[in-house]
């Protein structure tokens, strides 16, 4: 006898899960002592409901991102058997290794309907617009406890880092901005610039720009889907809205704050030592021998070839680069690269759009365990291997079957 799995609008409790992990992803610098960050505990309840419901019945479907994931994953696991340092290489690899298993889990073993899907996107927007909420009401009321006065997410005498920060508020801001090309073009591009108010009081400098590369995606990328007519008309609306928001918005903001993003700062103040950090990581990488070169130091063993044997690589292709060698930032850049594809190919624009994002970030920070940027990558594999709505299937059968 069959036995109906889901109706169009039935939502399951791993995505329901999935979803409560979204919307609090901007709190993983959040440590319960003793058990984890709020987001790694919280991940485990999706995995825990996927393995209920179906009841360890299921298949890795090996998605053309998912390889390369799993490529990547495979030689940062084998770059413990040659790095420098087995206790950091093995503490990073641990990280990663939850990471790509919770999207192989979720994205690469199940299958999800559009209204998952949607349900998913909302998530993700909500933890976005509830971080820039928090930040701003801890900033206006001189609650924020980080550095310089820069607004991010505070907790008690914790914080999230105001350049990391500002990658949990790409969700809402390419929502948003994106939206602003199809329909109410006042709200949604009004709500966006909002978000970009946001990331500047956050002095990210680096965030910021993934802003505008995310911006530049989104028209480009719209393009493919509205008439030049709506697109020219929607973009105008979007450029007034934007005069509007330089005009009386921007001059409410700190000077100091935005004093950062000026020339003269970046002249003064250079760029918090990163092209110091990026020369003395090039310079270990050139005295390097050709095997290290190619196979690397070691999975996150970067700072220790620093000049000062304690700095990140502030780029995730440099740190790569060092800890991985050529093999690893090939294996790095292919993953990405398949993302974007997939997500195009399945008019995922939104997700493609995100992705060129974290790119960016990448240049500027090392996202190893980014949550934001892995969230991207799993929503991608989610969007190309669903189905539009599920259909019967039989107790006896392995797995769920669905209409392609």
């Amino acid at each position: 006898m069959k036995e109906v799995i889901g109706h169009k609008n039935k939502i399951s409790w791993t995505t329901k899960m999935l979803a409560l992990y979204f919307a609090l992803m901007p709190l993983d610098f959040v440590d319960l002592e003793g058990i984890g960050s709020v987001s790694k505990i919280v991940a485990i309840l999706p995995i825990i409901c996927f393995l209920l419901e179906s009841r360890g019945r299921f298949s890795i479907r090996g998605n053309n991102t998912s390889k390369w994931l799993i490529a990547f994953t495979v030689w940062a696991v084998i770059s413990m058997a040659f790095t420098i340092n087995i206790n950091t290489t093995w503490k990073t690899v641990e990280t990663l290794l939850l990471n790509v298993a919770m999207i192989l889990v979720l994205a690469d073993c199940k299958l999800y309907t559009k209204q998952e899907k949607e349900y998913l996107k909302k998530a993700l927007v909500i933890g976005s617009i509830i971080a820039a909420v928090v930040a701003l009401v801890l900033g206006l009321s001189g609650n924020n406890f980080y550095e310089a006065g820069r607004y991010t997410l505070t907790l008690g005498d914790v914080s999230q880092d105001p350049n990391m920060f500002c990658g949990f508020l790409l969700f809402g801001f390419t929502f948003f901005f994106s939206n602003g090309f199809i329909e109410k073009p006042v709200l949604n591009f009004s709500l966006a610039f909002l978000f970009i108010g946001v990331s500047l009081v956050s002095g990210s400098r680096g965030g910021f720009l993934a802003f505008i590369v995310c911006a530049f995606a989104v028209f480009a990328l719209s393009g493919k889907e509205e008439s030049k007519s709506k697109l020219f008309l929607m973009a105008l609306a979007g450029i007034v809205i934007g005069i509007l928001f330089l005009r009386f918005a921007l001059p409410l903001i700190d000077p100091d704050l935005l004093s950062r993003f000026s020339i003269n700062y970046i002249r003064l103040n250079g760029t918090t030592n990163r092209f110091q950090i990026w020369k003395s990581l090039f310079n270990s990488y050139h005295h390097a021998d050709i095997l290290r070169k190619i196979i690397g130091h070691g999975y996150g063993t970067c700072p220790m070839l620093s000049y000062d044997g304690m700095h990140a690589a502030h780029n995730v292709y440099i740190d790569n680069l060092l800890t991985i060698g050529i093999i690893g930032v090939f294996l790095q850049i292919g993953f990405q690269i398949s993302g974007l594809k997939t997500a195009i190919k399945n008019h995922s624009y939104y997700y493609a759009s995100l992705l060129w994002g974290m790119i960016c970030m990448c240049m500027s920070l090392s996202l190893l365990s980014y949550k934001p940027l892995w969230a991207v990558i799993m929503m991608i594999i989610i969007e190309a291997n669903s189905c539009e709505e599920p259909v019967y299937a039989y107790k006896h059968m392995k797995k769920w079957q669905y209409k392609y």
